[in-house]
């Protein structure tokens, strides 16, 4: 489920705790209640607990406030000030997440916060990084598969660092594949290719390699991919044609 929906869905929890009735007739992004700490940015260890505070221009005008993080669960409900409220980040959870405050007003309107990243990483480097899967073969273009990359530590631990702001990727031929800054690999041509990890940390630097071969189509489509405007329920669209070849 997007962190969106995780967040309408969360607000949705609260108005029955709340006992309002409607409480889902408007959810809007607002500036009267906002997350004041964490900063934006703030890099934090996996493995402990964070105090969130969120300031709220008007507190009588909400029937309960809450915080939830990416990944990391939901709060408890506060009703009254100062709003300040634990999560714990799990161990092994690595990467940028999001935090978002959520509250229920008294007219029965569902309200978020803008949402403020925080980025978990591991106190000290790895000792190596690896790639889970070495070799990877993609059966059409389009496609995609995370890189799945784990790294060992000197206490012999293990996580996946696949998402982790200190690793960077790139690929050897873009026309072959590609990969984002999450660690996305997605088929683009037939052939083969590699997309390189690397770790790097306190002056320290790992590298992980995946091969990568894309099977040459059997069916090929054209176009693509269709854009369909805007329609009415029960109403029919033009027509258009994909030629199968």
């Amino acid at each position: 489920m997007p962190f969106s929906t995780r967040v309408r869905t969360f607000v949705a929890i609260l108005a029955c705790i709340a006992g309002i009735p409607g409480a889902l007739a408007a959810q809007q992004t607002t500036d009267a209640i906002e997350i004041n700490s964490p900063a934006q940015g703030t890099v934090i260890a996996p493995g402990q607990a964070i105090t969130v505070a969120v300031n709220v221009t008007e507190p009588d005008a909400f029937t309960g406030i809450a915080v939830i993080g990416q990944d990391l669960g939901f709060s408890a409900v506060a009703t009254s000030a100062p709003f300040s409220f634990s999560l714990f980040v799990p161990a092994g959870t690595f990467g940028v997440k999001a935090l978002t405050a959520v509250g229920i007003t008294t007219p029965g309107n569902g309200l978020f916060s803008q949402p403020v990243s925080i980025d978990l990483e591991p106190a000290a480097p790895p000792t190596s990084i690896s790639a889970n899967l070495q070799t990877l073969t993609f059966d059409a273009i389009g496609e995609q598969f995370p890189a799945m990359i784990g790294g060992t530590f000197s206490d012999g631990s293990t996580a996946d660092l696949t998402q982790s702001s200190y690793v960077t990727y790139s690929s050897s031929k873009t026309a072959v594949v590609t990969v984002d800054a999450k660690g996305t690999i997605t088929a683009t041509g037939a052939g083969t290719a590699s997309v390189v990890a690397t770790y790097a940390q306190a002056g320290q630097s790992f590298r992980a390699t995946l091969s990568i071969t894309v099977s040459s189509p059997i069916i090929t489509a054209s176009p693509q991919s269709l854009s369909f405007a805007n329609q009415n329920v029960g109403t029919s669209s033009s027509q258009q044609a994909i030629t199968l070849t």
